[in-house]
């Protein structure tokens, strides 16, 4: 285990670091890519997903990842459907299923930069410590679209 040590302490650095937050994110998109084709040879649900994008993690189009059962890809993030009642971002968009606004994915998708700069650990300290403060204010400004 202390043969690892090294590794461990420097990707956490690397974790707190804009270098960092792109590197992470690489990977995620790159992984779940790469997860999507193997799913897609035995789910014919994910396979009809990535086939509404033309298998283009860079798709642009918000109403394709809406209408996506499962995964998609926007702007070259994973998008995952969810159960979760809301919508979320941590290096993949979590999209409610019942989500049918195109304003969600680009609000979403508003938080990689955020995450790209500040890196993975410093992203979620942010957005926890943010949303725990804002509270009333965080829903109205989420309520009247001041995104």
């Amino acid at each position: 285990m202390a043969e690892f040590a090294p590794l461990i302490v420097a990707a956490l650095a690397l974790a707190l670091t804009p270098i960092g937050g792109v590197a992470y994110q690489v990977t995620a998109s790159a992984l779940s890519y790469a997860g999507m084709c193997v799913a897609s040879l035995f789910d014919s649900d994910v396979r009809e997903d990535m086939d509404s994008i033309g298998w283009n993690p860079f798709n642009s189009n918000e109403e394709a990842v809406l209408n996506s059962k499962y995964v998609s890809f926007y702007k070259g993030v994973p998008v995952f459907r969810t159960n979760l009642g809301r919508s979320g971002t941590f290096l993949a968009i979590f999209l409610a299923r019942g989500e049918t606004s195109t304003d969600t994915v680009r609000h979403e998708f508003g938080h990689i930069p955020q995450q790209l700069l500040l890196g993975p650990i410093r992203f979620g300290l942010y957005r926890y410590s943010f949303r725990s403060r804002m509270g009333a204010l965080g829903s109205y400004w989420t309520s009247n679209r001041l995104f």
